[in-house]
């Protein structure tokens, strides 16, 4: 190679300027098919040999068909802006410098298996195989926006940073999943003793009948202690077998009855996935079908502009805790006092509920999708006037009555404060005509005999107890008159009137709550 300098243009206007051949591109500029091109094994050793410089220029670098890197530590900032890559394996390696893939294209697959990065900035990457990003671990920030991936794409591992998403294509199947790492840890030793005793007899043919029977005699005494021992030894192995194993089951049942209830696993390391902000703003599935977020924590998520109809959310946290059920991250906005920040994102907040609450009732999970319907008719309403929004309209009725449908609690609440209300009414109206045609009743004077007492306190619960039959049969139309006191005041019969309607609205609210609370058509 004749000494050029090679003219690729970086991102800043610069040129590369490494050395060259007659092409004006050096090594790593240099396509695949051209005559200048060096081999694989040469490449690379060019590329360990930037990474020993710490040169982290690679801007627009075309690698070989087959990427591998592994067990390597990198130290220093990669720009690798506008790079070509075939099939890429990278596995075990610690990025502590900024990596950034603006615009870059990978035509065959990727994988990456137990990296750390600090920040990846992949803006307008175009994946045209396989991603496999699992596990993976970047502190600060993942920006994927405005990449496309054609093929399947996995994502697991420690994202503790902000996740940027946006605008971007995903054509085939997809995987947002949590990770759990379990070690096992195993310990024990295993020893064996072999013990060999026996009794030896020397015995003499010249010894006398007094000398055998005393040899005999030890004999036997020996046989009966080794036989006392072993009948021992084989009671105290039984005993300890039998408290063993009745120790060993007693405990497994308490570790059971325990694991019933929460409790922290030793040696598992779970995560989330998504353990900061992350965004999915304007983002195409183009098979949402094929769309899968596997216990991920989505309580700081945003989906503004997505249509997420089809996609699938398998124990996922949505729970927000300054809302009190689950939702989304931008919902806190329906707190704020700002004119123009409501009337920006409120439009934008019950689009994005609704579209999650369609994927989770397409899923069958209405439980959930009912927080979700809540979000987006409090954001609607909140679009309101201040008094449509608390008084005159069927949102704020909605919310007051059933909690736009979906606490029975709320509608049986609303239904005695009214039938209390009305029957208190119908009390007072009785009581009243009473002291009318009969004069003072005993309660009233200091001067009452007991007998008399007792006579009008049982007249007065059976009189309220009237009221409140009435006040039901009122509110559940059960009477064929609207009012039975041809002399009550006009007020009474318009408030009987309205009862005969609040009664079966809250009546007909609270079927519908308790059957959206199990099923929402």
């Amino acid at each position: 190679m004749t000494n050029h300098a090679c003219e690729f243009h970086l991102h800043n206007g610069k040129r590369c300027n490494r050395q060259a051949g007659e092409n004006k591109r050096c090594i790593f500029h240099t396509d695949l098919d051209d005559n200048d091109r060096i081999t694989h094994k040469k490449f690379d050793k060019e590329i360990i040999k930037l990474i020993a410089k710490r040169d982290g220029a690679w801007e627009g670098f075309i690698f070989p068909s087959d990427t591998y890197l592994n067990e390597v530590t990198i130290e220093f900032p990669i720009y690798l802006n506008g790079a070509q890559f075939r099939n890429v394996s990278i596995e075990n390696v610690i990025f502590n410098g900024n990596v950034e893939l603006k615009g870059c294209v990978f035509s065959g697959n990727v994988s990456l298996k137990k990296c750390d990065f600090v920040n990846i900035q992949a803006l307008a990457a175009s994946f045209h195989g396989e991603l496999f990003l699992s596990p993976i671990k970047v502190t600060s920030t993942l920006d994927l926006s405005k990449s496309e991936f054609l093929g399947r794409f996995e994502l697991r591992g420690f994202l503790d940073g902000n996740v940027n998403f946006n605008s971007a294509y995903f054509m085939s199947r997809v995987l947002f999943s949590h990770m759990r790492n379990v070690s096992i840890s195993l310990s024990g030793a295993i020893s064996a003793s072999t013990a060999m005793s026996g009794y030896v007899e020397i015995s003499n043919p010249n010894d006398s009948k007094i000398k055998k029977l005393v040899r005999r005699a030890k004999k036997t005494l020996w046989q009966t202690k080794q036989l006392t021992i072993s009948l021992f030894n084989k009671s105290k192995d039984y005993v300890l077998r039998k408290f063993k194993s009745a120790s060993t089951k007693t405990k497994n049942k308490l570790i059971k009855i325990r694991r019933r209830f929460p409790y922290e696993e030793q040696g598992t390391i779970e995560s989330a996935l998504f353990n900061g902000r992350v965004s999915f703003s304007s983002v195409v599935f183009d098979k949402p079908k094929l769309v899968t977020f596997h216990h991920v924590d989505l309580r700081r998520s945003g989906f503004e502009s997505t249509d997420l109809k089809g996609v699938s959310f398998i124990g996922c946290n949505w729970y927000q805790k300054k809302l009190g059920r689950n939702g989304i991250d931008s919902e806190h906005r329906l707190l704020s006092s700002d004119f123009h920040a409501r009337r920006l994102f409120l439009p934008r907040i019950e689009s994005t509920c609704r579209s999650i609450r369609q994927a989770l009732e397409e899923n069958k999970d209405f439980a959930l999708a009912n927080d979700f319907f809540i979000g987006e008719m409090e954001a609607k309403r909140q679009q309101l006037g201040f008094f449509k929004k608390h008084f005159f309209s069927l949102l704020a009725w909605y919310k007051a009555i059933s909690n736009y449908g979906t606490s029975p609690l709320t509608c049986i609440r609303f239904f005695v404060f009214f039938c209390v209300l009305h029957s208190s009414v119908i009390f007072h109206e009785q009581i009243a005509s009473t002291l009318e045609n009969n004069g003072n009743i005993a309660v009233t004077t200091s001067y009452a005999e007991p007998e008399e007492l007792y006579a009008d306190a049982e007249y007065l619960t059976k009189t309220f107890g009237e009221s409140v039959v009435y006040s039901l049969q009122t509110m559940t139309l059960q009477r064929e008159k609207i009012s039975d006191y041809p002399k009550s005041p006009y007020g009474l019969k318009v408030f009987n009137f309205f009862a005969a309607l609040i009664g079966p609205a809250l009546t007909l609210f609270l079927g519908l709550s308790i059957r959206t609370r199990i099923k929402r058509a």
